[in-house]
């Protein structure tokens, strides 16, 4: 029995269009993608960064403070990055060239790698 299956190492922040349906179960990327878009922060030479986190719990914080400072929130789904084709995946659809490890609103600098450097951190 593989006892890492579910324990996922990064997470990504989705924001849900709120007039969409709730997704399956399953999670997002199992989904329909016009549904959700992930969450980017803009990076120090202008292109824009796929937001990723140590864990579930603060993908849902800096989400609730993204609501927050853009005066509402929107629905969010949080979905664990569990193998290098999950996040190859997103990176397909959404054109991710970067990615911002444990950003923050508080103005601290997120921790920026390409998406190639990322992605061999991924099983």
């Amino acid at each position: 029995m593989d006892k890492k299956k579910h324990t996922a190492q990064w997470w990504v922040a989705f924001s849900l269009d709120p007039s969409a349906r709730p997704p399956e179960p399953q999670g997002v990327l199992s989904a329909g993608w016009d549904e959700v878009s992930p969450i980017f922060a803009p990076t120090a030479e202008g292109a824009e960064a796929l937001c990723v986190f140590d864990t579930d719990h603060e993908a849902t914080v800096y989400m609730h403070s993204l609501g927050a400072r853009r005066g509402g929130s929107h629905p969010i789904i949080t979905e664990g990055l569990n193998s290098r084709q999950d996040l190859e995946r997103i990176a397909e659809r959404f054109g991710v060239g970067y990615v911002a490890i444990n950003p923050s609103l508080a103005g601290e600098a997120a921790a920026v790698v390409p998406l190639g450097e990322f992605l061999d951190r991924l099983p």
